[in-house]
């Protein structure tokens, strides 16, 4: 019953919904594409969620290998399982060798957060790519997960794409109206 907070058929809980409900509407009502936190100000939050976030998005940068692997160990678990529209990656390993294929294809490109909301165990992070001449590019959303240590067990990945965005009609008002 989906006031009782409990899961319906759908899987949803009430709160769920109206976190997303209430995201979508502080977005869409500013009529902003930009964050509402600056990325200085993302940085200085609290919350363990955002400093893990940001260890597993540095691990994206021009860094050695090593450092890769000690960014990624420190914020994902050993069975994280990494998608996006292309392929899913499984354990530590596989997100790494995602990771260096990225940096030889976009050499000194890096990803930054622009926001995060959350609640519980989960987390809907809003990022940018940033290419290696320090030029922003696509943005897209990552819907996260993480475990009782507070490490990242889930990562699916949105990117703000032409070739992934969903058609969507706009009904003109006249066809909504009622008619007997």
């Amino acid at each position: 019953m989906i006031g009782s907070g409990q899961h319906n058929a759908g899987g949803l809980t009430r709160r769920a919904f109206v976190a997303a409900s209430n995201l979508a509407a502080g977005w869409t009502a500013t009529g902003r594409t930009t964050p509402f936190l600056s990325s200085a100000k993302l940085k200085n939050m609290s919350d363990p969620r955002v400093s893990t976030y940001d260890t597993y998005l540095s691990a994206w940068s021009a860094i050695s290998d090593e450092e890769r692997t000690k960014r990624l160990r420190e914020s994902l678990s050993t069975d994280i399982v990494f998608a996006n529209p292309l392929q899913t990656r499984h354990g530590i390993t596989e997100v790494i060798e995602h990771l260096e294929v990225f940096q030889k294809r976009t050499p000194g490109g890096s990803f930054r957060m622009n926001n995060m909301v959350g609640w519980d165990d989960h987390a809907l992070a809003e990022w940018q790519l940033v290419d290696g001449a320090g030029n922003p590019g696509f943005s897209g959303y990552d819907v996260i997960a993480f475990d009782g240590q507070g490490l990242i067990t889930t990562i699916l990945l949105f990117g703000n794409l032409e070739a992934q965005k969903l058609a969507w009609r706009r009904r003109h008002p006249a066809e909504l109206a009622v008619t007997e």
